[in-house]
């Protein structure tokens, strides 16, 4: 296996009963020593859990020599894609800043990270279903009319719209964030 993702549904769990004691004796037993750090970082998560209605991406791994090709989106994609048809929110931790990016990159919006002790930066993040981000779309192209005629160029990333200024164009390939 190469790449996996584990979903939990709307007000559910993505492993229970049995299950999930097996799945903790496992994580013990292939976490040895390091087990109740572990241990503790899923309490950290837990604690930070946010209540509601909404699909729950509890994991997402793809294998360090396959990363990079597109497994990843392409695990999230069948659920995203019922998110978006059933108007439903998704949300997820992110562990790291390049996952981060790949999350942001499907709609995912970052809030303010939590960490456990002597730990990276953890960031929860939600995804509204795409009529909710097109909505938000629509008003952020009204307040680019309301811009100064230097606006040049527009492109949409999920909730976000990039503006670049006539002058930021010639003078940087960068662009800023409208809003």
């Amino acid at each position: 296996m190469v790449a996996a993702a584990l979903w939990a549904p709307p007000g559910g769990v993505p492993v229970g009963g049995e299950d999930a004691e097996e799945l903790g004796r496992r994580i013990k037993e292939l976490a040895g020593p390091d087990a109740p750090r572990f241990l503790g970082v899923n309490k950290l998560f837990d604690d930070h859990h946010p209540h509601g209605s909404y699909w729950y991406l509890q994991f997402l791994g793809v294998a360090p020599a396959w990363q990079g090709r597109g497994i990843g989106s392409a695990l999230m994609a069948p659920v995203l894609a019922r998110c978006d048809r059933e108007g439903a929110r998704a949300y997820l931790d992110a562990a790291s800043e390049r996952n981060k990016r790949l999350y942001e990159r499907h709609g995912f919006q970052a809030e303010d990270p939590f960490a456990p002790p002597g730990g990276p930066p953890l960031w929860p993040m939600w995804r509204q279903p795409a009529s909710d981000r097109q909505r938000l779309l629509v008003l952020a192209g009204l307040a680019l009319r309301r811009v100064a005629g230097s606006v040049v160029g527009c492109r949409a990333s999920g909730a976000r719209v990039h503006v670049r200024p006539a002058a930021a164009r010639r003078a940087s390939r960068t662009q800023r964030s409208c809003g």
